[in-house]
C-alpha cells in the first residue's frame, strides 16, 4: 500500500471552567501518512443505515489506536481544501488481526466558516 495522503490527527481533549465544559482540539506536531478512499455508492447505502453517512476509508500502514470520538483527521493534502475534516464513524479497525493496517471509516466535514455579519450604516435625520 503505497500511501500518499497526509492527515493531521486532531484529538479532543474536555476542560471544565466556570461556564462548564469546553471541547479543545489539539492537532498533532506531524502528519501521518495514509490513504484516503472513496465508499462507493452501495457500500455508502449500507454504512448509512448503520452508522451514517460514511463517504471516505482510511487506510494506515501499522497498528493505530486512538479512542472512538475523541479523534478526527484533518485531510491536509486534499486537492481543493486543506481544512477538510474527515470525522470517523467507527472505531480504528484491524481487518486480518496482523497489524499490518488500520482501517477508518469516516464522512467528509467541510470547515465551518463564521458568517461576517456587517453592520448597517445609520441614516442621519432629514437625510
Amino acid at each position: 500500500m503505497i500511501e500518499r495522503d497526509r492527515l493531521i490527527v486532531e484529538t479532543l481533549t474536555i476542560t471544565e471552567g466556570a461556564m462548564g465544559a469546553g471541547e479543545t482540539w489539539t492537532s498533532s506536531a506531524s502528519p501521518v501518512w495514509a490513504r484516503v478512499l472513496p465508499i462507493g455508492a452501495m457500500a455508502r447505502a449500507t454504512y448509512k443505515q448503520i452508522m451514517g453517512d460514511v463517504t471516505r476509508e482510511v487506510r494506515l500502514n501499522g497498528r493505530w489506536t486512538w479512542d472512538f470520538g475523541k479523534f478526527r483527521f484533518r485531510w491536509v493534502s486534499h486537492s481543493t481544501d486543506p481544512q477538510v475534516r474527515l470525522v470517523p464513524a467507527q472505531p480504528p479497525l484491524d481487518p486480518d488481526g496482523t497489524g499490518k493496517y488500520t482501517v477508518i471509516l469516516c464522512r467528509e466535514e467541510p470547515p465551518h466558516e463564521i458568517p461576517v455579519i456587517e453592520e448597517e450604516e445609520e441614516e442621519e435625520p432629514g437625510g
